[in-house]
């Protein structure tokens, strides 16, 4: 059980297709190839732009315009991004190898097959929805009678320059696509991987009294003294989850949905049959639930928290904002 499964698609996409995944060292073919993905990407975001230009006036097509442009901007940022945290994304990457990471119960498979069955299903509808889009896209202008191109732009709509134009949009919106794509799927295996530990840790902290008992050199004189050690290793991996979490965030800023998780410690800590253990374990349960006390959040721009309570919070004033408008017009 890896966790390397997690982002093993991402890394295919980023690597093999758009050459834009994060190296140690880069060979001159791996840079060429980074170069005409980012190319592609920032020529066809000026085209987009000058386009919404010439449409201000047509506010149907210029919102067309500006929703591709922003979409085509939005991934030339997250590819800038990884490329400027090359390195702080290869700590994170060099952290999955953590002892607290790769150790784990056999009982505990079943909770990282089923984590990996819901990846596997949300990059499946991804792939195919993203795909489907895409040959639309690609191919719909074909069949019609006036043929435009798949992302109108004026000068190229017709004449000996329609066809190459044609082709390197086509070109474009694939590398725009899969980029995307690639990005959307290593944030979420890092979201799985976090989820998996957090579920893990929540396990063992449950389990702690029956584990300690199935310990090889288990017996009643030294219960106390194990279930110590145990407890030591599972702070220990609570701290290299936040220590990921954190990490994480300083890369990417995606919103983990890990906080609910991170609150179950406090259930996990009580239902570990403490009552069974001595003071100094009984303290060490409960300095761990202090901790879990502070979920592992993540804040934008280090100002606000993302969390359940801000999304409602921002849909109810962006409803507000909608009836408000709705008023008056």
């Amino acid at each position: 059980m890896s966790m390397f499964e997690f982002i093993k698609t991402a890394k295919t996409f980023m690597q093999s297709i758009l050459a834009t995944y994060p190296k140690r060292e880069f060979s001159l073919v791996y840079r060429i190839r980074n170069l005409f993905s980012m190319g592609l990407m920032i020529t066809l975001f000026s085209c987009l732009t000058y386009q919404a230009v010439l449409q201000v006036g047509d506010f149907l097509n210029f919102s067309k315009s500006i929703f591709f442009q922003i979409t085509v901007m939005n991934n030339c940022i997250r590819v800038l991004i990884m490329a400027y945290k090359r390195k702080e994304i290869l700590k994170c990457i060099d952290m999955l190898n953590t002892p607290s990471f790769v150790t784990y119960n056999e009982q505990y498979s079943f909770d990282f097959k089923k984590l990996k069955k819901i990846y596997v299903g949300i990059m499946f509808t991804h792939f195919t929805l993203a795909n489907i889009s895409l040959f639309g896209y690609a191919t719909f202008p074909i069949f019609q009678s006036n043929a435009l191109l798949p992302l109108e732009f004026s000068h190229f709509n017709s004449g000996i320059f329609y066809y190459p134009f044609y082709l390197y949009e086509v070109i474009a919106m694939c590398t725009v696509v899969y980029s995307l794509m690639g990005t959307d799927f290593f944030n979420w295996g890092f979201l799985m991987i976090s989820g998996f530990q957090l579920r893990k840790l929540n396990r063992k902290l449950a389990d702690m009294g029956e584990n300690v008992r199935k310990l090889p050199n288990y017996s009643k004189e030294n219960f106390e003294k194990l279930s110590a050690e145990y407890l030591e290793e599972c702070c220990s991996h609570y701290t290299d989850i936040e220590e990921f979490s954190k990490c994480v965030q300083d890369c990417f800023g995606i919103i983990y949905a890990i906080q609910m998780l991170s609150l179950e410690i406090l259930t996990s800590c009580y239902f570990s049959c403490w009552y069974e253990y001595g003071t100094s374990i009984r303290r060490s349960l409960f300095i761990l639930m202090e901790r879990a006390k502070r979920p592992i959040e993540v804040q934008a721009l280090g100002l606000i928290t993302l969390s359940l309570e801000t999304f409602i919070s921002i849909l109810k004033w962006t409803y507000s904002y909608f009836a408000l408008l709705r008023d008056y017009s």
